[in-house]
């Protein structure tokens, strides 16, 4: 199935739906097939029959690092909402939490990246490309994205 990467721009500048957004429609191989600026309307029938990429301005995301207790990964995200309530200025149920993986070296095992976004604003997104026939949708910060390879999605 083809990728359709969607960079979001911040949601203080966005008025969606109607918002232009920068895209990049790529093969199942990675070759770039067509790219540009157009609404979600206008990309409907990409929308349609592809996997969706949402790329989120960095404005709108904030990374938190933690220290965890030794625990399941289960038990870890039931308990994230309190582990990282005191670092954000509003409340933990309006956002939504995403715990990174968990590190490879031995010396920051207790240490976790959070990535937290507003829960309405990205839901508003997704229920936009969902009428539109999305199926899946994936949402990534666009400040941990690499760097563009020329030519490769």
């Amino acid at each position: 199935m083809n990728k359709l990467y969607l960079r979001i721009p911040a949601a203080h500048a966005a008025a969606w739906p109607d918002s232009v957004l920068a895209y990049a429609f790529c093969s199942k191989e990675g070759a770039i097939l067509r790219e540009g600026r157009a609404t979600l309307t206008e990309l409907s029938k990409d929308i349609f029959k592809s996997k969706i990429v949402l790329l989120i301005a960095a404005a709108d995301v904030t990374l938190l690092e933690i220290t965890v207790p030794p625990m399941p990964e289960a038990k870890l995200r039931l308990a994230l909402p309190n582990l990282v309530e005191d670092q954000l200025m509003s409340d933990s149920g309006d956002s939504l939490l995403v715990l990174a993986p968990k590190p490879l070296n031995s010396e920051s095992r207790n240490k976790r990246t959070v990535a937290v976004v507003r829960r309405n604003w990205l839901q508003q997104i997704s229920s936009n490309l969902y009428s539109l026939g999305a199926s899946y949708i994936k949402a990534l910060p666009e400040v941990l994205c690499l760097p563009y390879l020329s030519g490769h999605c």
